[in-house]
This record gives C-alpha cells, sequence and structure tokens, in this order.
C-alpha cells in the first residue's frame, strides 16, 4: 500500500517487475499496469523486501522475474532488458552465487 497525494495505491508486490526512478518520481511496472508515484527509489526499496535489489542506479528489479544475468544487463521473463550499472554488478554477482 503506497499514498502519493492523495490517491492510495495498493499493489501486490509479486505482480512487480520492476521500478524505475526519475528524479523524485517512480514508475512500477507490473504484469497487469504501470503506476507513477512521487517517491523515492531508496524509499520504495526500504519498504519492499529482499525479493528486489538495485541494479542501477534508476531501476529495483525483483528477483522473481529474473531469467538471466548477463555481464551489462538483466533479463526479465517478459523479454525486457535493465541495465547493470558497475557499482552494482558485485552485490547482483554476490546474491546470485550464494
Amino acid at each position: 500500500s503506497l499514498k502519493s497525494g492523495k490517491i492510495n495505491y495498493h499493489i501486490i508486490k509479486n505482480n512487480i517487475l520492476y521500478i524505475e526512478s526519475y528524479r523524485n518520481y517512480i514508475v512500477i511496472h507490473t504484469s497487469i499496469s504501470d503506476y507513477t508515484l512521487r517517491y523515492t527509489l531508496k524509499k520504495i526499496q526500504k519498504k519492499l523486501s529482499n525479493e528486489f535489489i538495485q541494479c542501477h542506479k534508476s531501476y529495483l528489479v525483483n528477483l522473481n522475474n529474473v531469467i538471466c544475468i548477463k555481464e551489462k544487463f538483466i533479463e526479465l521473463k517478459n523479454k525486457i532488458t535493465l541495465p547493470i550499472g558497475n557499482k552494482y554488478k558485485q552485490n547482483l554477482h554476490n546474491l546470485i552465487c550464494k
């Protein structure tokens, strides 16, 4: 449950594919629709579980929807590819190789 302005959004975590940020706004991409909220990526990351990991300064990804991780990008089940930032490569590698 997230509140942005006067609107309350009830989004099921399992439906979230990834979250993209634009300054103080985020776009939550789900299997059903996209939701734009006035929120920061850091704030939303605190609300979500460990299933969501930051792969780039502008993206959080739901690990349950990841098909494969390449050197420079992540591929999701719906054929979307997200970039991997150099800063986040080691952390992703550590999580996957556990």
